[in-house]
């Protein structure tokens, strides 16, 4: 799989976005495939469910690209991986 994602992104055709898929985006965070992220915030805590990142994620450290609050409360950010 991350080696057609590659593939995908030498052609250069536009952009490829992932969403909701936490087992893809592992792979892909692993192999360094994303160029930018983007998170949702929302004003709610509900203390249990899925981690949005496991143990398995190699650490990153990100560069915040744009911070954007929306009209709901919810907020969106914008990184990418910092050189």
């Amino acid at each position: 799989m991350p080696g057609e994602v590659a593939r995908l992104k030498q052609q250069g055709n536009g952009n490829i976005f992932v969403f909701g898929s936490a087992n893809l985006s592992m792979t892909l965070l692993n192999e360094g495939l994303f160029d930018e992220y983007r998170l949702g915030i929302a004003p709610v805590i509900y203390g249990k469910g899925r981690l949005l990142f496991s143990d398995e994620l190699k650490s990153q450290e990100l560069k915040l690209l744009e911070s954007r609050p929306l009209s709901t409360g919810c907020a969106i950010l914008s990184y990418q991986r910092a050189v």
